[in-house]
């Protein structure tokens, strides 16, 4: 299935699978023990698009990317970066309540970061540079608990990821500078956060980078078995999840 030209005519536009090329998207699987990139068809299952914009599924159910109709001519672009009713209809449902901005140097990583009550759905885009964006499944009892996806996000791309309530994110920066922009769900409460070690092996995120450079906070977070019984649940599971012995079947 051919993608619409205006998505294909895009600057750096890259084809899933496409020999040579870095794919956009790739994910951990739990039962593989590996890292893999994504591959196949140009278009996942579940794809929705129309004449605005083209929203894809990841290999976590609920985490999505989402790539806006960009308008050009002689003078630049325009592209609408959040309409209700369009994402709504794409399936996006969520209310945002707060919009924060990011300028970070290449080699930052900011995350992995959570609410314990007041969970934030997270839509990211990148303004200036690029990242790789990660989500993490972190509520117990899920039959993706501890399950990660990374996707590459750039201001040249102007896809952006929608990582809903109950996980984990965090990024970092490729680029010699990176600015940022999310929208949240829910307001930042200080009192709320969680934060788990980047590194941390039962999760088992495959970084592109290997000594990123880390806030204080983000330096001395916990691992998830210190914090475990913080962690949200799955809707209608009270399991309190389970980490494996060593690297939980993920590994970079």
């Amino acid at each position: 299935m051919a993608w619409p030209s205006w998505i294909s005519a895009l600057p750096g536009f890259v084809e899933f699978g496409a020999g040579g090329s870095r794919p956009l998207t790739r994910w951990a699987h739990e039962d593989s023990g590996t890292s893999r990139l994504a591959a196949g068809s140009a278009v996942a299952r579940g794809t929705r698009r129309d004449r605005n914009m083209l929203c894809e599924p990841t290999s976590l159910p609920g985490v999505l990317v989402v790539t806006p109709r960009v308008y050009r001519d002689p003078r630049g672009y325009f592209m609408e970066t959040y309409h209700a009713t369009k994402y709504r209809e794409a399936g996006i449902s969520a209310v945002f309540v707060q919009d924060n901005l990011s300028r970070s140097v290449r080699g930052t990583l900011r995350g992995l970061h959570t609410q314990r009550r007041r969970a934030q759905g997270k839509l990211i885009r990148v303004v200036e540079g690029e990242i790789y964006d990660v989500a993490v499944d972190i509520r117990r009892g899920s039959p993706m608990f501890l399950r990660w996806v990374g996707v590459y996000l750039s201001g040249e791309h102007v896809r952006q990821c929608y990582v809903p309530p109950g996980f984990a994110h965090g990024f970092c920066v490729l680029s010699d500078h990176a600015v940022v922009e999310y929208k949240c769900t829910d307001l930042y409460d200080p009192t709320d956060e969680l934060g788990i070690a980047w590194n941390d092996p039962s999760v088992g995120v495959g970084w592109p980078i290997a000594d990123p450079i880390l806030s204080p906070k983000d330096g001395a977070a916990q691992r998830l078995r210190e914090v475990l019984d913080l962690l949200p649940a799955y809707p209608g599971c009270e399991d309190e999840g389970r980490i494996a012995p060593s690297a939980g079947g993920h590994s970079a």
